[in-house]
């Protein structure tokens, strides 16, 4: 199911972390891997000097001597790609689009990876649990986007070995119809009942919102939520499109 995972590279314990968990998913799914790194660049001050030229050219070097670096420790054969710009999300969010990456990899929910999620043209993992995993969880409330998600959750499941565990929030003392189906009921507030049972899961994979034809994560309340205070890995998945 995917073709290219890109992992944003940063120097980090937690990219580093990225790195791990996305070679071992390569190697699962048979995906080629490219470690990508965005450096801010904005010396427009010395726009067009000799200056400008020569610092441009240290950063970029120096941008690919640290993303090689760790792809030799932790990768050996993914490719490598550096790429300036003032907003290093949106940097992520071009080499997903050029490369046409079926999932990006980030290693934390800090402020570069928050912005890497909203609108990204693809799936985004925040790896927190290290591969192998034993169990996959993914948010269900019969939406299309939560369809969606759970067709990507049963490929990783399938792909990694783990168990599949659907996942949908009622009501507090409704009745847990979805259980019948092999569905895992949980009450209280969706995005508050979905982290507390990520503690017990490797990774939790949730739809995001999708308004309007373009395929693009646009994160909602719950799957925000979700990010920031899960514990375990977890899995954006846009609409389909």
């Amino acid at each position: 199911m995917f073709g290219t995972i890109v992992v944003g590279v940063d120097g980090s314990a937690h990219g580093r972390a990225a790195v791990v968990a996305g070679e071992a998913l390569a190697q699962a799914m048979g995906a080629e891997l490219e470690l990508a790194h965005a450096y801010p660049y904005d010396l427009l001050p010395l726009e067009g000097t000799v200056a400008e030229v020569q610092v441009s050219e240290e950063m970029h070097a120096e941008a690919e001597r640290l993303t090689e670096t760790v792809r030799d420790e932790l990768a050996p054969g993914a490719r490598v790609r550096v790429m300036p710009d003032t907003s290093p999300a949106r940097a992520l969010h071009e080499i997903c689009e050029e490369d046409g990456a079926r999932l990006l990899v980030l290693g934390s929910a800090g402020p570069i990876a928050t912005a890497a999620l909203h609108h990204a043209p693809c799936p985004v993992l925040i790896a927190r649990k290290p591969l192998p995993w034993q169990t996959v969880g993914v948010g269900f409330d019969g939406s299309a986007e939560s369809l969606h998600a759970r067709e990507v959750a049963d490929a990783v499941a399938r792909a990694t070995g783990a168990d599949l565990i659907p996942l949908t929030v009622v009501r507090d003392g409704a009745a847990p119809a979805a259980a019948a189906d092999g569905v895992e009921a949980l009450t209280g507030k969706p995005a508050e009942a979905l982290a507390q049972r990520a503690a017990g899961l490797d990774v939790l994979v949730v739809g995001s919102r999708g308004w309007g034809p373009v395929r693009r994560l646009l994160l909602g309340s719950t799957s925000e939520h979700v990010v920031r205070d899960a514990p375990s890995s977890v899995l954006v998945v846009p609409r389909a499109g």
